[in-house]
């Protein structure tokens, strides 16, 4: 029988007007009750207040970053029927409360609060009304990653934690200039914990600011490679130096290159470290205007380095009036030299070369020539025979708001071993030196008892003392009665054995002289 009812079509229809009615009359019944006064009392819409509502800020991403603020917190206020209420917060909708800043350019706006996607018959207020939009153009910066391990103390005693690379050492973050000045570090995390062997595998990259609270922005790439202890590597820091080229707009002066950073951690095989005493930063100054300003520049790998941390800094320059100046003959220094070893200089022969200097005016006017040092190192290229030229490259160094320029950039060098150097080796102006100094030294002693105008004046009390060989000697009168065989006498004291040698030839030839002028008195 029910088969047959389903099966006659007024008999459906008639059950699906039923039902439609039905729903019809819930959907209806509050508004219905709440018009019959007589049948039930009248009644206030409810209140709801929503907590933690984020604000969010419509924007051009692809040109600009834009944040809002509010001068209290945001609070969002629902008014309606007690089940309009219960169904939207029983219902899981996407309702936003925002601000529009599309059409907004960089700067700092008042706008609107607004709000979106809440149900229509529920009345929505928000307080504060209104927001403030800064809106900053986008800037991307490169940033290095920094390495910070965690648990330490729980690695092996022989586990090698400072010995690590990460690849790509630097990341770029796209932001705003204010979020760019609030970033701190950007770091990966390594924990570290029993580690014996090789750790290796990608970590997330991390911004912070300077409170230490991390940053909600787009970092590329979101994560490095991270390679650590590893016994075939090794690393060092090294200081970085800046190698200006170039010359700024209008010809201005560089009155100072400040790098972001002071060193680099270079990882390359131990011989390659050890031959390294720095990394050479070149600096294009060519787009630098009369106002300087900062530039990004790239740090290159020196041959047989793997990498280099960071990859990238920034200089700031400082430019200046321009001023100049020579200095003549500063001595080139050269370094590791064999031992047993003298240098002998071919260019420029007497080993030291005339510079110019350019910078600052404030920086050329207080500068001397021991500012200034050049060198150059004899273990470059090899080492070679002693008598064997070679040709090193010249380094120079000096204050670094100024730029030496000297005459070559080559040297040209031989040593010889120090026992095999001749009158023209290098150590030849120091004989005649020492041969001065003992030549003068016998003729300073006799002069200092008497001179020529000595006996004229009262003698001293130490004066008769130095006399009194003259009186005791019986031999002297005879030599002052014959002056003409004076030379004979000083002949046969040069063909005694005597060791006091010419010594005693200028005494005797002074107290010659002394007695003489004592009969003549």
């Amino acid at each position: 029988m029910m088969d047959n009812m389903f099966s006659n079509k007024w008999f459906v229809r008639f059950i699906s007007l039923c039902i439609a009615i039905m729903l019809f009359m819930m959907v209806n019944m509050n508004n219905n009750v709440s018009n019959q006064a007589s049948v039930l009392p009248d009644r206030e819409d409810s209140t709801v207040e929503l907590e933690d509502v984020e604000l969010v800020v419509d924007y051009d991403e692809e040109s600009y970053s834009a944040t809002a603020t509010t001068p209290d917190d945001l609070i969002v206020q629902l008014s309606g029927s007690q089940t309009s209420l219960t169904l939207f917060q029983l219902s899981n909708t996407s309702h936003e409360v925002f601000v529009n800043a599309e059409d907004l350019g960089p700067g700092e706006h008042q706008v609107p609060i607004e709000n979106r996607n809440f149900p229509a018959d529920l009345e929505v207020s928000v307080s504060p009304e209104y927001a403030t939009v800064v809106v900053e153009e986008l800037e991307t910066m490169s940033y290095p990653v920094e390495v910070e391990l965690t648990n330490e103390d729980d690695t092996e005693e022989t586990y090698q934690t400072d010995d690590f690379s990460v690849n790509p050492g630097s990341v770029d973050i796209q932001a705003g200039s204010s979020v760019h000045e609030s970033i701190n570090e950007v770091s990966v995390f390594v924990d570290v914990s029993g580690a014996a062997n090789t750790i290796e595998g990608e970590k997330e990259v991390i911004a912070y600011d300077n409170q230490g609270n991390e940053l909600d922005i787009q970092i590329e790439p979101e994560a490095v490679n991270v390679t650590m202890g590893d016994e075939g590597g090794t690393s060092a820091e090294l200081p970085i130096t800046l190698i200006r080229e170039g010359t700024p707009e209008n010809g201005a002066s560089v009155a100072a290159l400040t790098p972001s950073q002071e060193e680099a951690l270079v990882s390359a095989p131990q011989d390659v470290l050890d031959s390294l005493n720095t990394i050479e930063v070149p600096v294009d100054l060519s787009a630098i205007g009369e106002e300087g300003g900062t530039i990004e520049v790239d740090i290159p790998l020196p041959e047989g380095v793997e990498a280099v941390q960071p990859e990238t800094i920034d200089v700031e320059v400082e430019v200046g009036e321009g001023g100049t100046a020579a200095f003549s003959n500063i001595p080139i220094n050269i370094e590791n030299v064999p031992e047993g070893r003298t240098v002998q200089w071919e260019s420029p022969a007497d080993g030291a070369m005339n510079v110019s200097v350019e910078g600052t005016a404030d920086s050329v006017d207080g500068l001397n020539a021991g500012d200034i040092s050049l060198s150059a190192d004899w273990q470059e290229g090899g080492s070679t025979e002693a008598g064997e030229a070679k040709t090193l490259t010249l380094q120079v160094s000096g204050p670094d708001n100024i730029e030496v320029f000297p005459e070559s950039s080559e040297v040209t060098l031989s040593t010889v071993e120090s026992n095999e150097e001749s009158g023209g080796g290098a150590e030849e102006p120091e004989n005649p030196d020492d041969a001065e100094t003992e030549s003068e030294t016998p003729e300073a002693d006799p002069a200092d008892p008497a001179s020529p105008d000595e006996p004229q004046s009262e003698p001293s009390p130490e004066q008769p003392e130095e006399e009194n060989p003259v009186e005791e000697s019986p031999e002297e009168p005879d030599t002052t009665e014959e002056p003409d065989d004076g030379s004979n006498g000083v002949e046969s004291s040069e063909n005694n054995s005597d060791p006091t040698g010419s010594a005693e030839i200028n005494q005797t030839e002074n107290e010659n002289e002394n007695e003489g002028e004592i009969d003549n008195g």
